[in-house]
């Protein structure tokens, strides 16, 4: 394994200074053994429970939608709104139904 060493010094670019000692790193693990910082770069496993993260995604617009239908359902029976302007979405879905 090669060892190379960079000093803040000698970059005058932080981000410049993470590249090199990257290219450092690749280059000095590429033919010897892994060694404690390769694992530091592996990628993560993926998540155990991706359901989970989809379910949360999806959480707000399916409330909004819920709640949508609650407050159409109230506007058209706490105003008395005829059928044939607007039914309530129990109706609707009948229809659909039938």
């Amino acid at each position: 394994m090669t060892t190379v060493s960079i000093e803040a010094k000698d970059v005058k670019h932080p981000s410049a200074a993470t590249r090199l000692a990257a290219e450092a790193r690749a280059a000095g693990s590429a033919g010897g053994a892994p060694d404690a910082r390769d694992a530091e770069a592996a990628p993560k496993a993926p998540a155990a429970r991706p359901r989970a993260g989809r379910r949360r995604r999806h959480t707000p617009a399916i409330i909004a939608a819920v709640g949508m239908l609650l407050l159409w359902h109230l506007v058209v029976v706490v105003f008395s709104v005829p059928t044939y302007i607007a039914p309530t979405p129990i109706q609707v879905l009948q229809v659909f139904v039938e």
